[in-house]
């Protein structure tokens, strides 16, 4: 069974129930079909079915905290992230020329850092849709509405 959106190929299923995963799928309409070929080659093609692909709720991501405020290089501090995050995924910028993106379960989300030469990074946050094809800043990813938090600052010291 091929499965096509909007007249394009979308996967192939060759046994019963018939199934297909469809991902990084864009926002808008879309006409979906099935065509059967038997073992003679005859085909049949389904109905289309109307399916609307919308953007995820908007995330709110309310709040950032790092403790403890001042840390030595190379100590770690505590980052809280609260917020709602419908997304599901969380991107960070350290300030430091690190930065981290993954998939979160929901905020609060807490992870930790340390900083590896002495200054006064600026933290950030903000919910996204998903890291595939992201880079540093997120762009092309970020959830429709989706809030950030910070910036937040720490201070690093020499040891």
């Amino acid at each position: 069974m091929d499965f096509y959106a909007n007249g394009a190929w979308i996967g192939v299923d060759t046994a019963a129930p018939y199934t297909v995963s469809w991902s990084s799928v864009g926002t808008g309409t879309y006409a979906l079909t099935a065509r059967a070929t038997t073992s003679l080659g005859a085909q049949g093609t389904s109905s289309a079915v109307s399916v609307v692909v919308g953007q995820p709720p908007p995330s709110t991501v309310l709040g950032l905290t790092i403790t403890p405020q001042t840390v030595s290089v190379g100590q770690t501090a505590t980052i809280t992230v609260t917020g709602t995050n419908p997304c599901g995924m969380l991107w960070m910028d350290f300030g430091d020329g690190n930065w981290w993106n993954a998939p979160i379960n929901g905020l609060p989300f807490t992870t930790t850092h340390a900083w590896s030469t002495p200054g006064t990074p600026t933290v950030l946050a903000r919910g996204y849709v998903d890291w595939r094809g992201g880079d540093a800043t997120g762009d092309g990813d970020r959830c429709a509405g989706a809030g950030s938090a910070g910036p937040s600052t720490i201070v690093a010291v020499a040891p």
